[in-house]
């Protein structure tokens, strides 16, 4: 039989007992705190990446937003430019059909001598540019006799000009439409070579070549354009041209008194825009 423990030794193993039960608790507190730390660290990791993730999420939709933005807004600027352009082309075909129509309104027969002098001119630069032995010319109906008037005396010219005796035939059974406004087509005997000397046709070539003029006088000098290349001519083997960087700075090769009067007026917007 065990014999009882005295006092001192019940106090010692108490005190035993005691400290192994706090080293026990201190070990298990450490082991949460390292688990707790370790949990913590894991939701910051997996926070911080959802985080980057998000912010990654976030500027793609922001800049799909500033994309769609500016295409919308590019959009909507092009298609005002298109209308601005498309009413622009609109006056200016509604300027070449009021030209058109004011050569078609003149009256040749009022106008007789200033008239056959034309069809004179037309007829003999149209065998200057064929150089042919015997074409054929086309007038409207209404100028048939007034044409042929002028053929003999285009042909006597065009032998003095160029050593070449021509022989001219009137054609009979096809005529000018009346839409041509008058002139003349000339073409070899075979009709494969033809020089087109209508009077509309004439027209379209001086409206084309003055294109950039007319666009001016109607809507003035565009701001988006650093460089300007201003055409006219009365003649398309003559054609004047005013090519610069800036009003200041050009060097046309030959000047007329409208384009003088053009460029002073452009010297004098870039003036107004400095002050």
């Amino acid at each position: 039989m065990d014999t009882p423990l005295s006092d001192e030794e019940c106090q010692i193993r108490i005190s035993e007992l005691i400290v192994r039960i706090e080293n026990a608790a201190e070990e298990m507190v450490n082991e949460i705190d390292k688990e707790a730390e370790f949990e913590a660290d894991k939701f910051l990791e997996e926070t911080q990446r959802k985080m980057e993730l998000y912010d990654v999420y976030l500027e793609r939709k922001q800049s799909k937003y500033a994309t769609d933005y500016n295409l919308f807004r590019s959009r909507l600027q092009n298609s005002k430019r298109v209308e601005q352009l498309v009413e622009r082309d609109k006056l200016l075909l509604n300027v070449v059909l009021a030209v058109h129509n004011r050569l078609g309104n003149v009256d040749h027969k009022a106008h007789r001598k200033a008239y056959r002098r034309i069809l004179y001119s037309l007829v003999l630069q149209g065998l200057c540019k064929l150089v042919e032995t015997e074409v054929k010319v086309r007038f409207r109906k209404s100028d048939l006799r007034i044409g042929m008037s002028v053929l003999k005396q285009a042909a006597e010219q065009f032998e003095k000009m160029s050593g070449i005796s021509v022989n001219i035939l009137a054609d009979t059974e096809k005529y000018l439409p009346l839409e041509s406004c008058g002139g003349v087509d000339i073409f070899n005997i075979r009709e494969t070579v033809y020089v087109r000397n209508a009077l509309s046709v004439r027209l379209d070539r001086v409206l084309f070549l003055s294109n950039p003029l007319i666009r001016y006088l109607l809507f003035g000098l565009s701001k988006h354009r650093k460089y300007y290349d201003l055409s006219f001519s009365a003649d398309e083997n003559n054609i004047y041209l005013l090519s610069y960087k800036s009003a200041r700075e050009r060097r046309p090769r030959k000047e007329t008194k409208i384009q003088r009067t053009l460029a002073q007026s452009i010297i004098e917007q870039e003036r107004l825009e400095d002050e």
